[in-house]
């Protein structure tokens, strides 16, 4: 029984003992232990009634059987808890799953980095006027973010970054044939297609590391990912060498990150990792050439809401 119901029903046990055992007879105070026992029999009844309706939801809300193996599924979500709090924040990296998506994502968040600052500082080498570039450059921003939104919730976080980065080596290898403005355009598609990227990438950081080494990894990734903005200046120098060079340099980057991708676990429309063991399982079950789940429909629950509503 539920600690609060307890001290409810032993309030009236105690009110019922004192009116009982009190040394002064009269029918008030018969009555009104005749009425406190009404109201103990009432309340166990009520209690008892609303207590198995509330474990009875739980089991439905945590997909088990009966109480016995929800308190079973609790004490284990404890133990592997205490268990994970032993470990150091820099221990995740021992974990071999962990250790792998942590690369990767670094990888990505490192790509982003030197091809969007990559781009933004190659202006300076771009044919036409350089502020009319840097505007456009930067209108295409807001279409690649609505885009991507709509790719990652429609068919996945995955391929929608595995594909976006791919693209985007092959694009920044136009200015190689040397057409009319082809710098310009190599320069717009990928600007529009790296914005929506670090969007998606930022998604799988939060949705694939595990609540206890979420900020830690997300936050170590991005400060590994950021020493590549050491190189970036040197981009726009390679322009006055060849005006596809600093091109090729991103575009390559984006090839060997979109396959890296292709590697990283599926999230849309899964059950999330909260702890290192969920981590280490998560994704096992994936094929390579998987695409995202469906969206499950919510189950129904009972029409009349107090069948599941506790009022004590």
């Amino acid at each position: 029984m539920n600690p609060n119901c307890q001290d409810i029903v032993h309030n009236l046990e105690d009110k019922i003992l004192q009116e009982t055992f009190t040394t002064v007879e009269s029918d008030e105070k018969a009555s009104n232990v005749r009425r406190l026992k009404r109201r103990l029999v009432v309340s166990r009844h009520t209690i008892t009634s609303r207590e198995s309706c509330v474990e009875e939801s739980l089991c439905i809300v945590y997909g088990v059987a009966d109480i016995d193996e929800l308190v079973a599924l609790g004490d284990k979500i404890k133990q592997t808890k205490d268990e994970e709090k032993k470990d150091t924040q820099s221990g995740f990296l021992k974990y071999p799953r962990l250790r792998k998506n942590f690369i990767i994502l670094s990888i990505c968040w490192a790509a982003f980095y030197v091809a969007y600052s990559g781009l933004t500082y190659n202006i300076v080498n771009l044919s036409g006027n350089e502020f009319l570039n840097f505007f456009l450059l930067s209108v295409v921003e807001v279409p690649g973010n609505l885009t991507f939104w709509f790719l990652m919730d429609r068919y996945g976080r995955r391929w929608s970054a595995a594909i976006g980065f791919t693209l985007i080596g092959f694009i920044c290898f136009l200015p190689i044939l040397d057409f009319e403005s082809s710098d310009i355009v190599a320069s717009m598609l990928s600007k529009f297609l790296i914005s929506g990227l670090f969007m998606i990438t930022d998604q799988q950081g939060s949705e694939l590391f595990p609540t206890v080494f979420r900020t830690f990894g997300i936050g170590t990734g991005k400060t590994v990912a950021t020493a590549a903005t050491l190189f970036i200046p040197y981009i726009s120098v390679l322009g006055q060498y060849g005006k596809s060079l600093p091109f090729v340099l991103v575009g390559v980057t984006c090839l060997i990150t979109g396959v890296a991708a292709t590697f990283l676990p599926e999230t849309l429309n899964e059950n999330l990792p909260q702890t290192i063991t969920d981590a280490e399982a998560f994704g096992k079950d994936q094929k390579y050439f998987s695409w995202a789940k469906k969206g499950k429909k919510e189950e129904e629950w009972p029409h009349n809401t107090n069948e599941i509503s506790v009022r004590l």
